[in-house]
């Protein structure tokens, strides 16, 4: 399964040094999108999730995060005007994943052994889900007759 170190990441490197996957089952390939992103909203980003998801279909991967809003940020859009605390932790957000682009994009890659083509992000406020879609040159089991 996947071991990333506990200080400060350098995921380009770190990353293909550290992933090891004997047997690329689908199941095995989300758990471990899971544990990467995870490891990388913990370290990188320094916002810890309630709960991840991730669903590999053909030649995309679907990854969803549950409980994303920290007790600080509840407060911010508490007092925040109607809607601009909303506005202001979305725009924040998304140019953290816009940031941490191409160490999203390279996990894909070392856990697929396909390259992302595009990463989609949204977020919803009310529900306190993100959503990131990633577009893979192919699925990770083409000519496998699991695909």
């Amino acid at each position: 399964m996947l071991e990333l170190p506990r200080e400060n990441l350098v995921l380009s490197r770190r990353v293909r040094e550290r992933i090891r996957i004997a047997t690329k089952a689908k199941e095995e390939i989300e758990a471990a999108v899971c544990q990467g992103i995870k490891r990388i909203e913990d370290d990188f980003m320094g916002w810890g999730l309630k709960d991840i998801h991730a669903c590999l279909v053909g030649n995309h991967l679907l990854v969803l995060f549950q409980g994303i809003w920290t007790e600080g940020e509840l407060q911010l859009v508490k007092s925040a005007s109607a809607g601009k605390g909303w506005d202001v932790l979305k725009q924040v957000r998304s140019q953290m994943f816009e940031t941490g682009r191409p160490v999203l994009e390279e996990l894909v890659q070392e856990v697929t052994g396909v390259k992302a083509l595009s990463m989609h992000y949204d977020i919803n406020n009310l529900t306190g889900k993100e959503i990131v879609l990633f577009t893979l040159a192919g699925s990770p089991f083409e000519g496998d007759p699991q695909s």
